[in-house]
């Protein structure tokens, strides 16, 4: 049995080796969630063997709220003002190159590796992200000019709703024989019609509450930020819509308000984020055996 204490003591041991780690990357030039990960490969059952780590069902819960941090913290920090000059290319790469980048990474699966058509684009459908942690993770040790990077963001945020579709879809495929091309249509409307909209409701609502909470209240403006991800992400997903998309756009519509609290809710979602970022990646890399 392992106590309280020790538990705790692992949790401050990890982020401690998550600084670590960040600074080393910095210095040379790597990605940090690429040491987050070797980091969990290291400790877990294949490495020294410290942590064995196979549930399934809690990495998935992790990897949940870890995506909605750091979405809604790439929203807040870029704001629909600044995204709307590249919105549509940035819409374009995540909608239409996502979708390519599936079908020709499935096809080609399914001839290397022997695989069913639907098996094969099942595989180029996780593939196809860019990975939203990653890309915003780089851009900021990076310059480049304005307009790429906003471009880069945007297409960040909104390729994974589209990719988690597109996964979905595939597994319906190949789980209801049954499953066609309406059907698919179908559940892609209803997640993105239900995700946006809930979506930019509850960005709109969580503008006038923080702005009703007034700079006074700057730490409970912070609390309502917070809640602002859970419930976008909640209520889309409780109603089948997409609410990866739905706390995206309540990061943005944020992003782009006058707040009185904004210069203390960005510093507060950087942090969550990269806390989230150190979570996500370690479990998955103890899931490598």
């Amino acid at each position: 049995m392992v106590g309280d204490a020790e538990l705790i003591l692992a949790g401050g041991g990890l982020l401690v080796a998550g600084v670590v780690a960040s600074a080393l990357a910095a210095r040379l030039r790597l990605p940090a969630l690429l040491l987050f990960l070797g980091l969990g490969m290291a400790v877990g059952s294949d490495g020294l063997g410290w942590i064995n780590f196979d549930d399934y069902s809690l990495a998935k819960l992790v990897g949940t709220i870890a995506l909605v941090l750091i979405l809604f913290e790439g929203g807040l920090a870029t704001g629909f003002r600044a995204l709307r000059p590249v919105l549509r290319p940035a819409a374009s790469l995540a909608v239409i190159g996502t979708t390519a980048t599936a079908a020709i990474t499935g096809i080609t699966a399914g001839w290397l590796l022997h695989f069913s058509i639907p098996e094969g684009l099942l595989l180029g459908a996780i593939l196809s992200p860019t990975d939203g942690a990653a890309v915003f993770s780089l851009l900021r040790g990076v310059r480049l000019p304005r307009r790429l990077a906003l471009a880069l963001e945007g297409e960040a945020g909104l390729n994974d709703p589209v990719s988690v579709m597109l996964v979905i879809v595939m597994i319906e495929v190949i789980r209801m024989p049954g499953y066609g091309a309406l059907d698919a249509i179908w559940f892609l409307v209803r997640q993105i019609a239900i995700g946006g909209g809930l979506g930019l409701i509850v960005g709109a609502l969580a503008i006038q509450a923080l702005r009703r909470l007034g700079p006074a209240a700057s730490s409970l403006s912070l609390v309502a930020s917070f809640a602002t991800a859970a419930v976008a992400y909640g209520a889309a997903g409780s109603l089948d819509g997409s609410g990866f998309l739905a706390v995206y756009l309540a990061g943005l519509a944020l992003g782009g308000a006058k707040l009185p609290a904004r210069d203390g809710l960005l510093p507060f979602h950087e942090g969550l984020a990269a806390v989230a970022d150190i979570g996500m990646f370690f479990a998955l890399g103890l899931l490598v055996f």
